[in-house]
């Protein structure tokens, strides 16, 4: 026996590997794509109002500046079915890449030889040759999760789960990085072990290879096994499909959500893929045939799908014209007598799916006519096949199931989700949540940061044993208490930034959970300064995330004077006064201009016989740039000129009602906040509007100096109030103009008796800029208030409390000026742009 497997498996390997291919690995790498952009790697997924990238640490999934190493580089694999186009792996690539390379690569041999399970129970799982059984089925080689090993694998979710782990906490950023790539190539060759699920063949032991060298070897094999052997045998679904399907057409159906790994393959309520694929469709090598009786009958080893009778023909020319083919001439010809009968008859079967719980007929499960599969040669009887107009109708259902158990897998990979809280109850500690569907139990939680030589440490003390956490959305729901110090040596990277790693059993089944939590976020202030004998000039300092500065931006460098500024993903939009004072009698030719990263995208030239052309501010949400100008001095009423990320002009607002003065000017997703003087110039106002205008809330400033700047989160609008008197205080806002809070913010303990020019506000935090006044000042001021949440069992928010945290000063630069403007990187707040 064990020579007959070794000669067995020596003539495949002599063959050739397509000997036990699916689909096309060109098309697994677009059912791949599809899948993983409806799963949570996407946040705008149907599957998740959320990104587990962001919980990572990571870029978005289709990120092209986000590399990993490719531990695969160099290997290939044809992509088509006429090996002519030729995939290679590149040495490094983004996670869009490296899934489509991993779900390509998994049909290199001797890989596809496992790429095989029969379901059916008392039928041999793994693929078998000629009665001999391959070593693994499917789901033993994708998951990997038996006591034995399963030799020569490499990209198991059993690895996948070490990959991340390594990836979370492993000390050198190379090795952290390369595990980021092993983890997303062997999502990508899992989920292609699923998709082959989806591939009637191979769920039904029904070997196929389609190479001329297959047919020669099968004379080999008779000779040796007898009659019965087989070795060539045609699979026309694969090319076909790799040809003619679209595959973005399938993609409606929501990711599947199974309780285990293997439940994806084949679960004890008969939800798996596999099962689905081997009860409702049939395979070349395991068609229908007419019965002694002429009743038709399923294959013998497979007593579903259970075939009705005939149920419809179609004409011969009808069914090429279909298919967009001219009728061979041979066919038209012989199909032409009046004898001949040359019509093609379809049989029907129930497709029953039950996960979803629904019942289908599939009107061509096969066909039977005097045809052959392709349609091109006829025969003296009739036999049953299948052929393309079969295939049409069973992509209906195969592969937007391909897609959605191959999203499912990815997601339940992944389900493991924290959330971090500071436990108010408990000053410098935190409550660990469990977000996920599935209990955490028998876990450990490890609390690790980046120290400033490059290297990922465990905070000394920071890890918790026997750690078990309810699920989210149960009847209970806790929170498990932490507590540490902050580490001092090796010296920190990003102060108060950290990584949260779980590693435990996530339902029934080990998982990795990660979050990384702190002061991940990018903040900015701009520093003016009389560089030159008449024209002011600007810079830009970045925060590192302890609140020291990281470095003046020398690449974003402004030769003149910001006004405002806005950051979105680490790209600076402002506007800067114009090189030229305004020409006299003239408001300006402009006053000021518009830019991306020092690049001028609006100048508003003209505007230069208007009475007034001053682009006064600047901020940006996920989608759009906008630029808020006065139409004129000392009037009430302005203009928003709105510009895409790049700075494409898309449209205007005009006639607000209120004209700004200092920094009373944000924008979020949904909201506009307005600050200054209103109403004909006779009451200071801060206007709240939706994204259209449309008038929202409205509060009174004062009188002589305005109302003051404004600043918009996702939930939260910050509006800063002071009077001539000196009093300063900060007033929080929902959405929809609620009071959350007023916090007073004391003058004598800021910076001499300066106001407070400017505020900024991330989920967490609130930042207000002080300007140094006087003679004796070394520099201005950045003062910090902490939001601090208490959280319901459910999610919301029990209490919202704002308390004083570090000021932090600002280094002057040269002849310094202070700019007055502090902002946060709006994507950190906001989320991703769609523009």
């Amino acid at each position: 026996m064990k020579t007959t497997v070794i000669m067995t498996i020596g003539l495949c390997i002599f063959i050739y590997s397509r000997i036990c291919l699916a689909y096309e690995p060109g098309t697994h790498q677009s059912l791949s794509d599809v899948a993983a952009s409806a799963s949570v790697l996407v946040q705008s997924s149907p599957a998740t109002h959320t990104n587990i990238l962001e919980d990572l640490g990571l870029k978005e999934y289709a990120d092209l500046t986000q590399l990993f190493p490719n531990s695969q580089h160099g290997e290939s694999v044809y992509l088509d079915p006429w090996q002519q186009v030729l995939f290679i792996a590149a040495s490094a690539g983004n996670i869009q890449y490296l899934i489509k390379c991993g779900a390509a690569l998994e049909d290199e041999f001797p890989r596809s030889l496992f790429h095989f399970y029969d379901p059916v129970p008392g039928h041999l799982g793994p693929l078998s040759i000629n009665g001999i059984p391959t070593l693994y089925t499917a789901p033993d080689w994708a998951v990997e999760d038996s006591l034995l090993p399963v030799v020569g694998q490499s990209y198991a979710l059993k690895d996948a789960r070490e990959s991340l782990y390594k990836a979370l906490t492993s000390a050198d950023q190379g090795d952290r990085n390369q595990a980021f790539g092993d983890l997303f190539l062997s999502i990508g060759h899992a989920i292609h072990l699923v998709q082959d699920s989806a591939q009637p063949q191979h769920v039904r032991n029904d070997m196929h290879c389609d190479a001329d060298i297959c047919k020669e070897g099968e004379s080999i094999l008779k000779a040796t096994f007898g009659s019965d052997a087989k070795l060539y045998n045609p699979s026309l679904y694969e090319s076909y499909t790799y040809e003619n399907a679209n595959v973005t057409d399938y993609s409606g159906l929501l990711p599947v959500d199974l309780p285990t790994a293997r439940s994806y393959w084949k679960s004890l309520d008969n939800k798996g893929l596999a099962q689905f694929t081997n009860e409702n469709f049939i395979s070349a090598g395991t068609n229908f045939h007419l019965g002694t009786d002429g009743s038709i009958s399923s294959d013998v080893n497979y007593a579903l799908p259970s075939p009705t009778n005939l149920s419809g023909t179609e004409p011969i020319d009808q069914a090429y014209a279909e298919l967009n083919r001219p009728v061979p001439a041979q066919i038209a010809q012989f199909c032409g007598q009046p004898q001949s009968s040359c019509d093609i008859s379809f049989v029907s079967t129930d497709v029953i799916d039950s996960y979803l719980v629904t019942s289908e007929t599939n009107s061509r499960a096969s066909s039977y006519s005097i045809l052959d599969q392709d349609l091109e040669v006829y025969g003296s009887q009739k036999l049953f096949t299948l052929n393309a107009l079969n295939f049409r109708m069973d992509w209906k259902y195969l592969l937007p199931r391909a897609i959605s158990y191959s999203s499912g897998l990815i997601n339940y990979f992944f389900r493991g989700r924290l959330d971090i809280q500071p436990d108010s109850d408990n000053p410098g500690g935190y409550l660990i949540t469990n977000k996920s569907r599935y209990p955490m139990s028998d876990g450990t939680l490890e609390l690790f940061y980046d120290a400033t030589d490059g290297n990922r440490y465990p905070v000394s003390g920071a890890s918790w044993s026997n750690v078990s956490m309810a699920p989210a959305g149960g009847d209970t729901t806790s929170q498990y208490p932490i507590q540490f110090n902050a580490p001092v040596n090796p010296v920190p990277a990003n102060s108060g930034q950290y990584m949260l790693v779980f590693k435990g059993k996530i339902g029934s089944e080990d998982g990795i959970a990660g979050k990384i939590f702190g002061n991940n976020f990018s903040l900015y202030t701009t520093v003016d300064s009389y560089c030159r004998s008449v024209y002011p000039c600007s810079s830009t300092w970045k925060f590192s995330n302890d609140f020291n500065f990281d470095s003046l931006r020398t690449t974003s460098t402004h030769d003149k004077w910001i006004i405002s500024m806005a950051v979105y993903d680490g790209i600076d939009y402002t506007t800067d006064l114009y090189v030229n004072y305004p020409t006299p009698g003239k408001a300006g030719c402009p006053a000021t201009i518009g830019k991306i990263n020092n690049k001028e995208f609006i100048s508003f030239p003209h505007l230069c016989d208007e009475p007034a052309t001053l682009i006064e501010a600047i901020d940006v949400n996920s989608k759009f740039v906008y630029l808020f100008a006065p139409t004129f001095y000392y009037s009430a009423t302005s203009n928003i000129y709105i510009y895409d990320h790049v700075g494409n002009y898309v449209g205007l607002m005009n006639d607000m009602p209120v004209q700004t003065l200092g920094g009373g000017f944000a924008v979020n997703d949904t909201r506009i906040c307005m600050s200054g003087f209103a109403d004909g110039n006779v009451n200071a106002a801060t206007i709240l509007t939706d994204l259209g205008g449309d008038f929202i809330a409205r509060w009174p400033g004062d009188p002589d100096i305005g109302a003051g700047p404004c600043a918009l989160t996702k939930d939260r609008l910050y509006v800063l109030a002071w009077s001539l008197e000196g009093e300063s205080f900060l007033n929080v806002y929902d959405m929809n103009g609620g009071l959350i809070a007023s916090v007073d913010l004391p003058n004598s303990n800021m910076v001499s008796s300066a106001p407070i020019s400017n505020v900024s506000a991330s989920d967490n935090q609130i930042y207000l800029s002080v300007g140094c006044v006087g003679n004796n000042c070394d520099g201005d001021k950045i003062v910090i208030y902490d939001r601090i949440l208490k959280l319901n069992p459910d999610g919301t928010i029990a209490s919202e409390e704002f308390i004083r945290g570090q000021d932090v000063m600002v280094p002057w630069y040269t002849n310094p000026y202070w700019g007055d403007n502090v902002v946060v990187d709006k994507k950190d707040v906001l989320g991703k742009s769609d523009s």
